[in-house]
């Protein structure tokens, strides 16, 4: 994936490891399971990815401007300590209270998600820039997407048994591998900045905001995302587990499960440089916005288990390959002294609306079953999202 002959090549090999110790994440697939352990219903875990939502929301831009301002290197070293507070909270929620699993952890998350959001991307496209091959960057991302997914198949199924034994146990070790991911990040290089003139926070705003002017594609992409995304991502962040638990899957068998859907999710997304290399960017999102649309109806008619893992690993894996695709369009058109502001405003907005979406689902579980619900946003909101990259991605800049 990296050669020894480029520039950085040593901090690319680093990000890697960091990455791969993130992607040993033993909670992924009873995260729920365990929040309504410790005491929160469905309407709850939607208010707490809410409070995810608002503190990205709130840190989005400042975090963009710090890494822009002091380097994408230390972004990432906060972005890995905020995780680590993340899990530590989860565990301490099973001690002391569901409030800390409700309220700290997902403040955790969300800082941590903007210091990551724009500063990762920005790091890494920058070395490949800087060695003169960009579209390097989108193979580096397919790449070590599926080996992340096969670390996180095996801690899925590892951490369903964990759980079992006492459900504390997966997020201990997650906060445990958290710190030496910090430390590996510690010596991730920094890239040159001495040419790239950073403005004051409200100036580089409205520098950034400038882009968003000039590249009206960018904010056509960025609804784009929102839209497709909010079509299945309630699936992915709160009704998963829930969904499989109402087909009667064990929870032992949802570790089982979810290591499948990671490997199909880790394998389909090695396709996404020649899915936008054969069709190119307009018709690449037009084809997996009506798979996006097709697959959650199909998922939702699946009644054995083979059915299941099938279509589940299919909406992760077109989760995966539109974010990659998009960010890989994303980074294309921004300019180096506003790369993470830009996308950190970007990201802002369609994170709200993502979670202030969780909320309206929260609430709607409580009448309709999790089978209906994929059918009923696949239907409004996929077709909206088939109806914009139709008329609305006509012409990509």
């Amino acid at each position: 994936m990296v050669s020894k002959n480029q520039k950085y090549s040593k901090s690319l090999r680093i990000y890697q490891v960091a990455s791969l110790l993130r992607a040993l994440w033993f909670g992924m697939f009873i995260s729920i399971i365990f929040l309504k352990f410790v005491g929160l219903n469905d309407f709850a875990i939607a208010v707490a990815h809410l409070i995810m939502g608002v503190s990205i929301f709130i840190f989005e831009i400042p975090t963009g401007f710090f890494a822009d301002k002091y380097g994408f290197k230390d972004s990432i070293v906060l972005s890995y300590a905020f995780i680590f507070l993340a899990f530590s909270s989860l565990v301490a929620s099973a001690f002391y209270g569901a409030w800390l699993a409700l309220i700290v952890a997902p403040l955790m998350f969300g800082i941590h998600y903007a210091f990551s959001s724009g500063a990762s991307s920005a790091y890494v496209f920058s070395i490949f820039k800087i060695n003169k091959n960009k579209k390097g960057y989108l193979r580096f991302n397919s790449h070590l997407r599926f080996y992340t997914s096969i670390l996180t198949a095996i801690a899925a199924i590892v951490g369903a048994y964990l759980y079992v034994i006492n459900p504390v146990y997966p997020y201990a070790i997650q906060a445990g591998l958290m710190v030496v991911a910090i430390i590996f990040v510690l010596f991730l290089e920094k890239l040159p900045r001495s040419e790239i003139k950073v403005e004051k926070f409200l100036n580089q705003v409205r520098s950034s905001l400038k882009v968003f002017k000039k590249h009206s594609v960018i904010i056509k992409l960025f609804v784009f995302l929102f839209i497709v995304n909010a079509s299945y991502i309630f699936f992915l962040h709160l009704t998963d587990q829930s969904f499989w638990l109402e087909k009667g899957l064990s929870i032992e068998l949802i570790g089982i499960l979810g290591a499948i859907v990671l490997i199909i999710e880790g394998g389909l997304t090695l396709l996404s440089p020649k899915i936008l290399s054969y069709f190119g960017e307009r018709k690449a999102y037009l084809i997996l916005a009506v798979c996006a649309m097709i697959v959650p109806i199909l998922l939702a008619y699946s009644q054995n288990f083979i059915l299941i893992a099938l279509f589940s690993g299919l909406m992760f894996a077109l989760a995966s390959i539109i974010s990659h695709i998009f960010d890989y369009s994303l980074q294309l058109r921004l300019n180096d002294a506003t790369r993470a502001t830009t996308a950190s405003i970007g990201n802002m907005f369609v994170s709200l609306g993502h979670k202030l979406s969780l909320v309206g689902v929260g609430y709607l579980l409580v009448q309709i079953t999790y089978s209906f619900s994929l059918v009923l946003f696949a239907l409004t909101l996929g077709s909206v999202a088939v109806l914009f990259a139709i008329f609305v991605l006509r012409k990509m800049e």
